[in-house]
């Protein structure tokens, strides 16, 4: 998800930092923080439409302006980060996260708010596209895994708790609160800053605009498409939007061979096993975000549940989460991704499914989320580990938000197909498409197998 192109391209020998472990605490703060604003935001969609007087319905907004700010943004931090060092994208970050909170505490409306939420999301793509390249910048390979094993456990821990804090918060303080819990990732940010890379010697130093204008409107068209059910969108918006997505698709298609070396590098997307890897993880996302958005609604079926009480039933799957993202990275120097890739999604898989045939029984609705929650943070470290050896150094920043990209629009398929199938059906049949979706991850995985040999 290639060797470098020569000494001009490197970077300068990093001095020596701190233990994988250590390294990979500080970062999986900032990559587990700059997620609340995700994690804890749905707690509160029924306070924010009362306050702000808008339907309940149209609060989806709320999570999918953040999530779409984190897709787009991501391949704009990593080029940033590529040409002018991962410096200035922290400085950047950490004004637009300021800028985003003081939005969503003031905001009067819900146009407003969502601009503070998008302002929100950019700033902890940011943030993290910077701390998960740090461990490649600093480490050797078997140091890299580790740390990017101690980084996504202890981020999936903090996601895994965004509902109980999101809840905590707004019990305390407020819905607002509870929006504007990434601004703690800040907390870091001089740390982070200083361990980022310089820029590249010998790099370009110019951004290429066109390349990245077509990137982006790419991404926003797949976004709204996949979130035009939830959010409400009119049909004749949506017939525009997928007019307008496919225009810039093809056009960046073009744009790309004329400019090889631009915004999207020819070499990241000719690379097969780059590009099977990073869809065989986001069939992983699909599964977990999928099942995310119905295990609460299956835990609360039958029984009457608080929104803490279900966020308390959903640590175990964080638990796993952080177990796994260990394991992954221990493994990683002896196994190939593309075999991890493959367990993850046999093990995701099989737990959706089941907890979509078993809907009823609990404990097999949070085992489920645990498996699929186990593939979401593998998925990160085992192919963030093999980006570093499949891409050239000079384009790794802008690999890596090319993978998230994908990455989160895997997740934003996999709760539009869950949304979509229990409207005409039911949870259950919910949990069992997001199954059927989580499988693709093995056949993707193999076909990367196939592509690096």
């Amino acid at each position: 998800m290639v060797t470098a192109t020569g000494a001009a391209a490197r970077r300068p020998a990093a001095p020596a930092g701190p233990s994988p472990t250590r390294l990979g605490l500080l970062l999986g703060y900032v990559a587990g923080t700059s997620g609340l604003g995700l994690a804890a935001a749905p707690i509160v969609s029924r306070e924010v439409a009362a306050e702000l007087g808008v339907a309940t319905a149209q609060t989806a907004w709320v999570v999918a302006i953040f999530s779409l700010a984190i897709g787009v943004s991501t391949p704009v931090w990593g080029r940033l980060a590529d040409l002018h060092g991962g410096r200035r994208v922290v400085v950047l970050a950490s004004l637009a996260s300021v800028a985003g909170t003081i939005v969503v505490l003031l905001a009067p409306t819900m146009p407003a708010l969502l601009a503070g939420r998008f302002l929100q999301g950019a700033a902890s793509a940011g943030l993290s596209i910077v701390a998960f390249s740090i461990p490649a910048q600093r480490l050797d390979p078997a140091g890299r895994a580790r740390a990017l094993g101690v980084l996504t456990a202890l981020a999936a821990l903090t996601l895994g708790a965004g509902p109980v804090l999101g809840a905590a918060a707004e019990s305390l303080a407020g819905w607002r609160a509870a929006l504007t819990l990434s601004v703690l990732m800040l907390l870091a940010a001089p740390a982070l800053a200083r361990m980022a890379a310089p820029p590249m010697a010998g790099a370009g130093r110019h951004l290429d605009l066109g390349g990245a204008s077509l990137v982006l409107a790419t991404g926003v068209a797949a976004f709204v498409l996949l979130q035009a059910r939830a959010t409400g969108i009119a049909p004749v918006i949506v017939g525009l939007v997928a007019i307008a997505g496919i225009g810039a698709a093809v056009t960046l298609a073009r744009h790309v061979r004329r400019v090889p070396t631009g915004f999207l590098p020819l070499a990241v997307v000719r690379n097969r096993v780059f590009v099977w890897l990073s869809l065989s993880a986001a069939a992983l996302m699909a599964g977990f975000l999928g099942l995310g958005f119905v295990a609460p609604l299956l835990l609360t079926e039958n029984v009457e549940r608080s929104s803490l009480e279900v966020g308390m039933l959903l640590l175990p799957a964080a638990l796993c989460a952080a177990a796994t993202a260990q394991v992954v990275g221990m493994v990683r120097g002896s196994v190939s991704a593309e075999a991890i890739m493959v367990a993850l999604g046999a093990v995701s898989a099989t737990g959706v499914c089941a907890a979509g045939f078993a809907g009823d029984t609990p404990a097999v609705v949070i085992a489920g989320l645990a498996a699929a929650t186990s593939g979401f943070a593998g998925a990160q470290v085992a192919i963030l580990d093999r980006i570093a050896d499949l891409v050239p150094v000079a384009d790794r920043g802008v690999a890596m938000g090319v993978f998230n990209l994908i990455f989160i629009t895997g997740g934003a398929t996999g709760a539009a197909v869950a949304g979509a199938v229990v409207d005409v059906s039911s949870l259950s049949a919910a949990a069992i498409a997001c199954g059927i979706l989580t499988a693709l991850a093995m056949p993707t995985a193999w076909a990367a197998a196939r592509s690096g040999t």
